[in-house]
């Protein structure tokens, strides 16, 4: 997992290299140089624990979660309610085009969404709507892209956001070990937006909501996929009937499909605002996916970028 949040094998190359001289900006939480040697020590991919989690996650499922038939519904009876989550990663990110921002940033580490990133995120919105999809809830990572995302989607649906720290990035010990051990000092604190720079930006979303779960950085991978999954559990319990959406970042939403598939979800690339559908009826004990990690519907999905 490198610092962008993002599975090694799947982030684009950590823009600036030291070949390049960055501008200087006294205001920076930490310096650019160190920013540089974080991100060239994660260029070479480590070794990640997602692949047997969900091979072993999905062997559990299988023997602890085999799906029931349902019973038979008498003539005339209601139809069984469905409870439909739907996952979305962020849109574009800034620092994925302009490798100039994170020299001027004052928070390097939660970069804002790209012009195109706020076009399919919109996107989104419009899709569920022309859909006719009757989202009750919006819940979102108090990350800067994912608020952003779930905000131009809300606007589109008319509804209220929920910010929750389950759906956070994950930011790996090992990484922040190395960072640490070759800059010869502690790795600075995740500096987010806070509560009140929240309410001036995004007007919609809900304080009077408590976060269900917490995150604390840096983490492991096993720690981001044990809340990730505890989360849409929890959530899914205490929506049910209802549909929701999770707006979350590419790890997170990967972890997502696989725990509402029962570990039956495909090795499919997360990409930029990609949506994801599952649904459980009242009578089945498990999700089933009806479609995962599309974006066809974007005008300018993400594609023919190359990865580390």
């Amino acid at each position: 997992m490198c610092i962008h949040g993002e599975v090694a094998r799947f982030c684009r190359p950590c823009y600036l290299s030291g070949n390049k001289t960055p501008k200087k900006d006294d205001e920076l939480i930490v310096p650019v140089s160190s920013l540089l040697s974080f991100w060239e020590a994660l260029k070479k991919p480590l070794p990640s624990l997602a692949a047997a989690i969900r091979k072993q996650r999905s062997q559990k499922r299988i023997e602890l979660e085999e799906p029931q038939e349902a019973p038979q519904r008498a003539v005339g009876e209601a139809k069984a309610k469905e409870t439909i989550v739907y996952t979305v990663r962020h849109g574009e990110r800034l620092d994925h085009i302009d490798e100039k921002w994170i020299t001027t940033s004052k928070r390097p580490f939660d970069p804002p969404l790209s012009s195109r990133g706020f076009r399919q995120a919109k996107e989104v919105g419009e899709k569920l709507l022309k859909d006719s999809v009757d989202i009750n809830v919006i819940y979102c990572s108090p990350f800067q892209r994912t608020l952003q995302t779930a905000s131009e989607i809300a606007q589109v649906l008319k509804k209220r956001i929920k910010i929750e720290q389950g759906l956070a990035e994950s930011i790996r010990k090992e990484a922040v070990a190395k960072w640490e051990e070759k800059e010869k000092t502690k790795w600075p604190l995740l500096k987010l937006l806070t509560e009140e720079e929240i309410k001036k930006e995004f007007p919609l979303v809900d304080f009077d909501h408590k976060s269900t779960a917490q995150t604390n950085f840096p983490e492991e991978e096993q720690d981001l996929y044990e809340r990730v999954v505890q989360l849409v559990r929890t959530l899914s319990s205490k929506h049910g009937g209802q549909s929701i959406l999770l707006v979350s970042h590419q790890t997170p939403v990967e972890y997502l499909a696989f725990e509402l598939a029962a570990g039956n979800a495909q090795d499919k690339y997360v990409s930029y605002c990609c949506l994801s559908k599952a649904v459980k009826k009242e009578d089945d004990s498990v999700f089933k996916l009806e479609y995962q990690h599309e974006d066809q519907f974007l005008s300018e999905p993400e594609r023919g970028l190359s990865y580390s």
